[in-house]
C-alpha cells in the first residue's frame, strides 16, 4: 500500500526576458508571443573545450538572433 502526502514546491517563473545583445525588455505576461520569440542557449561546456566545467547562456530578442546566428541558420522546415 502507498501513502501519501502532500508537498509544496517552489518553482520559479519567467517574468520579463532582456536582450543580452540589444538589451530590448519584454514582459512574459504583458507580450507571451514576443516572448516567445526570444532564443534562449544554455551551453555546459566539456572536457577539453578550454571552458572545461563553465556553464553559459544567452538571450536574444529574434531581430538579433537573426542578425547574429542568421547567417548561420538551418532551414530544416518540411
Amino acid at each position: 500500500m502507498r501513502e501519501y502526502k502532500e508537498v509544496r514546491v517552489k518553482t520559479q517563473h519567467i517574468t520579463s526576458i532582456t536582450c543580452d545583445a540589444c538589451k530590448k525588455e519584454v514582459d512574459v505576461n504583458e507580450d507571451p508571443m514576443e516572448a516567445q520569440e526570444f532564443v534562449h542557449i544554455d551551453h555546459e561546456c566539456g572536457y577539453s573545450s578550454g571552458d572545461d566545467g563553465t556553464h553559459w547562456q544567452v538571450d536574444f530578442c529574434y531581430e538579433c538572433a537573426k542578425r547574429i546566428l542568421g547567417p548561420f541558420w538551418r532551414d530544416v522546415t518540411q
